[in-house]
């Protein structure tokens, strides 16, 4: 049986080979136990997260616009933990794009996004195993029409 405290909180759990969440209802269909990592998290230790049965991680790069004050400061070494332990990865960034800014288009904006994730893969020589995903869920987009995720998420899978 395996765990993860958060904050106190049980997130998920397993016992052989079922997943539950942390009211101990089994999580149909998960197949694999992942984690979402930023700099918020500190220093990791990849090979306890190895030995502790985790599968694959969610590496964020950064986020808003293609600046260097943006870059996620422990991304490099969150590729460099999972590679050498032969942790699958992926990479996302976390969109402040808003179609609602007075100096830059919502285009633009997601335009830098995009541009900002292959920056921070081709710096940190990254060979991620999974997708990269664009994280659009910040409470300054809230009023942004269906219309505009849509165009916004179509720029970032362009580039």
């Amino acid at each position: 049986t395996f765990s993860v405290q958060v904050s106190g909180a049980t997130p998920w759990s397993s016992a052989n080979g079922i997943f539950y969440d942390g009211n101990g209802n089994e999580i149909k269909g998960a197949i694999a136990k992942g984690i979402d990592v930023s700099y918020h998290n500190g220093d990791i230790d990849w090979a306890k997260v190895k030995a502790a049965g985790i599968s694959f991680a969610l590496l964020r790069c950064g986020y808003g616009n293609d600046e260097r004050n943006q870059d996620d400061i422990k991304f490099v070494q969150n590729v460099k933990g999972c590679e050498d332990n032969g942790i699958q990865y992926g990479v996302y960034l976390y969109s402040y794009a808003v179609g609602n800014d007075k100096e830059k288009t919502l285009e633009d904006m997601a335009r830098s996004e995009a541009e900002h994730v292959l920056r921070m893969i081709e710096e940190a020589g990254a060979k991620p195993t999974m997708p990269v995903y664009y994280d659009i869920e910040d409470k300054s987009q809230v009023e942004m029409t269906t219309k505009q995720y849509g165009d916004m998420a179509e720029i970032f899978a362009i580039l």
